[in-house]
């Protein structure tokens, strides 16, 4: 038996370890199969190293893994690791003790990859208590956020984790406001993600304003209060990525401000349509400063303009 092919178990454990392991499996699944390939040699290779710690300390210390070990070389191994050599004569003793403890360690290599969900486990186990006693948020979604480099993605998943509201515009000009429910896993480049509408409306073609004219939650309180506490409505939609055409966050605070503050400008406008000596919106200083200079700048380069020419 040819004993290089044994090296393909530890390549097997990286793999599997690579492909399942919590804080490396959304990165491997967007890598390159060319890259995922030297990561899978990467681990295999730490895990013999591992496994060869481990067998050899087990063999020195622990003497019914010493006896398993002369069994299992004796009964098995010697026979199946033999080559054929000139006038039949047999491997030296220590050669065939040798050639055994590689394929021990290639085995153990691979148990170490394939142990990968009891690993996650203990990981899973570490950030419960982190989240409950310490008060951290989820560390390893967090840490797996780091594998997103799209921007676009990398906001809608954010904004998911933190149920912070967010305002999506899309492309019939239509205008949704509310909170992510439903992104799926950083696995897989996303496609589609499904949020709880707030409130809903559609940007103007003529200036760009947005108008909101549906209301979502002051209806969901009603139907909730009507139905009783059994039953609950959600008004939920799915959104197409490349619907989208420009997405943020959303400032309930902030739209009430500008809010009132265009419902003030109206009505100063209504009230004296005609007079021109009206009150108006007091305009900031640092806008007025920023005018005047702009102002100065353009008289200026108008002069410099007309008599020097080029």
């Amino acid at each position: 038996m040819d004993i290089g092919l044994l090296f393909v178990l530890p390549l097997i454990g990286g793999f599997i370890f690579v492909s399942n392991f919590t804080p490396l499996k959304y990165s491997s699944s967007r890598a390159e199969t060319q890259r995922l390939y030297y990561q899978a040699a990467f681990y295999g290779f730490l895990f013999s190293i591992a496994a060869g710690g481990l067998h050899f300390t087990l063999k020195e210390h622990y003497s019914p893994y010493t006896d398993f070990f002369s069994w299992i070389h004796d009964g098995y191994l010697r026979s199946l690791l033999e080559q054929p050599r000139p006038g039949g004569a047999l491997l030296p003793e220590a050669s065939s003790r040798i050639r055994a403890d590689i394929v021990i360690i290639c085995v153990w290599a691979l148990i170490i990859g394939a142990a990968t969900p009891i690993w996650n486990k203990c990981l899973d186990l570490i950030n419960n208590v982190s989240m409950k006693f310490f008060n951290k948020g989820d560390l390893l979604f967090e840490y797996n956020l780091k594998t997103i480099t799209d921007e676009l993605e990398l906001f809608i998943f954010q904004s998911g984790y933190l149920l912070s509201p967010i305002q999506v515009n899309l492309n019939n000009s239509k205008v949704y406001v509310g909170t992510i429910v439903e992104t799926g896993l950083p696995e897989k480049t996303l496609s589609s993600f499904r949020m709880q509408l707030m409130m809903s409306g559609f940007r103007s073609s003529d200036d760009g304003t947005v108008c909101y004219n549906t209301f979502y939650n002051e209806v969901l309180e009603r139907l909730t209060k009507d139905a009783g506490e059994n039953n609950t409505f959600s008004f939920e939609m799915i959104i197409p990525i490349e619907n989208i055409v420009t997405i943020g966050p959303f400032d309930l605070e902030a739209y009430d401000a500008f809010q009132s503050q265009e419902t003030d400008y109206k009505k100063v406008k209504k009230d004296n349509p005609n007079n021109q000596n009206s009150k108006k919106i007091p305009i900031p200083i640092k806008t007025q400063i920023s005018n005047w200079l702009n102002q100065q700048f353009k008289t200026i380069s108008d002069y410099i303009r007309n008599n020097f020419p080029l």
